[in-house]
């Protein structure tokens, strides 16, 4: 037999394989690069059954899709049939149940950290009964900023260990911890978004450690999914989330997922932190006091046909109480039960549609009402806030060159997201749950990506926003409230109109970029900067550039 024969047998072999898929019921963290294929396969109609709202998704259900991308491996170009050998190589014990391509560092396997196999600390299958998986990462970053005077770049190293597994193919587990030091330069290090939020590294000026957790317990029944876990969602179409992004805090929650044929249903309530406060006590040193805040969200999808996608959804806001039972339930219209509760919270509702009618570009849009008064519209009354997205992704170029782009308009009135209760507002921690873009904001953003080949892709984003700001004093106190800052509601004697982008207009421009290479499977070295330009209405201009360096190596 010879050499083309052998491999065509071999992946004959793997295809049949394919379709039968015993499931891992764990999540993948949304930083996975394999939403991005299957994005990129969706839009160009080569597979049909891959949600673009919502993320995570299941092991089981990613193995699924790969089993869909060979059956039409034909339509795909050279890098991406290469990515294709490398997710099936990654997801092929979900597909197949094996562990032919996993070594254990702790087993009679062939480890070497420069072979191209899944590599473990350890590893243990029990066919149809259960399996456990157990890995290290570890990563070292360096930032460099002139952000501020001090040039000299951070140096920080972090430890991640990670035990997951799948009980009787429908009950999953993911436990993740990391422990990580800031070795150099803390202040420089504090730009990085997360290690902003991390409470241990920020509880004094000396502190040099941080810590970190996500997990998440998952039953899959194929149709119907449940997640208890705190970790990362995303929810929304584009480049900017308007539902839920990664800008705020990840939280913890309980979701279900319903998938009916063309129907489908998702609901999800969370633990949000709300604001914070000190209460100073000479016996113990001082209380932190953070007021209790949940989110809820549930969404009805419709799959008009295999192109044309619509969706209605809402959000509800509530804090200063336990969880709710009107909200806990999936089933409930938020808005009515929000009015029966005597109207104490922020329910939101919003309406999304995307189409796919031309392969390799998707039409996309959303509808966002923080609250609205129809009697009023055109009226400029401060209470009609929306929120407008619509956005184009283009994969035209596919059989020409292995590119992308992306291009979104957003528009978000005064006074969205905000709430006359503070503790109500559309935020975790005092950061917004969806876009990170402030209310009163208008935003175009372009996207790119190159992929040079399986191993080497590279990402190029482009924003640029105008908002309108509350003019403040030297103080910092508002002096006349315009809707433009998430954490400042409307109060009873601001004015009762509202002209979008009133204020003190700011002129914001974005750059940024990432280098992102595979040097060998579970080793990835990454480039990536952001350059940032804010020029305000009283010719004040701020402008900063960052570069970051991280190497990653599984163990």
């Amino acid at each position: 037999m010879g050499t083309g024969q052998i491999v065509k047998s071999k992946v004959l072999l793997i295809m049949l394989l394919s379709n039968i898929v015993f499931g891992q019921a764990e999540y993948i963290s949304i930083d996975h690069k394999i939403y991005s294929y299957f994005e990129r396969m969706q839009i160009l109609n080569i597979i049909v059954n891959y949600d673009l709202v919502h993320k995570p998704i299941t092991r089981s259900h990613a193995s699924k899709l790969i089993s869909e991308i060979m059956e039409q491996k034909s339509k795909l170009d050279n890098t991406d049939l290469q990515l294709l050998n490398r997710y099936t190589q990654e997801f092929y014990y979900d597909m197949n149940e094996s562990t032919q391509n996993l070594s254990g560092l702790f087993q009679e396997t062939d480890y070497n950290i420069f072979n191209d196999k899944e590599r473990f600390v350890y590893f243990y299958s029990d066919s149809g009964k259960g399996s456990l998986f157990v890995n290290t990462i570890w990563e070292a970053k360096s930032i460099s900023t002139d952000k501020y005077s001090n040039l000299s770049p951070s140096i920080s190293g972090n430890l991640t260990g990670i035990f997951r597994g799948t009980i009787s193919n429908h009950f999953g587990f993911h436990l993740e911890g990391s422990n990580g030091n800031v070795f150099s330069n803390k202040k420089t290090a504090l730009t990085e978004r997360e290690l902003a939020n991390n409470f241990k590294l920020n509880e004094s000026s000396e502190q040099t450690f941080f810590d970190n957790t996500r997990g998440h317990l998952s039953l899959d029944f194929e149709n119907v999914k449940f997640k208890l876990g705190r970790e990362y969602i995303s929810i929304g179409h584009g480049i900017n989330k308007p539902i839920i992004d990664i800008y705020s805090p990840k939280f913890d929650h309980a979701s279900l997922s319903i998938r009916l044929g063309k129907f489908s249903f998702d609901y999800l309530h969370g633990k949000l932190l709300g604001n914070k406060s000190f209460l100073t006590d000479s016996i113990t040193g001082g209380i932190q006091k953070i007021e209790e805040k949940y989110f809820g969200y549930h969404r009805i999808g419709i799959a008009v046909s295999k192109d044309f996608n619509f969706g209605f959804g809402e959000m509800i806001v509530y804090s200063n109480r336990p969880p709710d039972l009107s909200y806990i339930n999936p089933f409930n219209f938020y808005k009515s039960v929000e009015h029966a509760s005597q109207d104490r919270d922020n329910s939101l509702l919003f309406f999304d549609v995307s189409n796919n009618s031309i392969d390799g570009l998707l039409f996309y849009s959303t509808l966002l009402m923080d609250d609205i008064d129809y009697s009023k519209l055109g009226s400029g009354w401060w209470g009609n806030q929306l929120l407008y997205q619509i956005g184009i992704s283009s994969y035209n170029f596919y059989n020409i060159i292995p590119i992308d782009f992306h291009i979104e308009y957003m528009r978000i009135d005064p006074y969205v997201f905000s709430h006359r209760l503070v503790s109500n507002n559309y935020s975790n921690f005092y950061y917004p749950l969806g876009t990170e873009l402030q209310p009163n904001s208008s935003n175009i953003s372009l996207s790119m990506n190159y992929r040079f080949n399986y191993k080497l892709d590279f990402s190029l984003n482009l924003g640029y926003s105008i908002h309108g700001a509350n003019p403040v004093d030297s103080l910092n106190n508002v002096i006349r409230n315009v809707g433009g800052d998430i954490n400042f509601g409307h109060r009873t004697f601001d004015s009762v109109s509202a002209t979008f982008l009133d204020g003190e207009k700011e002129y914001l421009r974005k750059i940024a970029f990432n280098l992102n290479y595979e040097y060998k499977r579970g080793i990835d070295l990454q480039l990536g900067g952001n350059y940032f330009s804010i020029n305000k209405q009283l010719n004040e201009i701020q402008k900063y550039w960052s570069l970051y360096f991280l190497l990653k190596l599984i163990i």
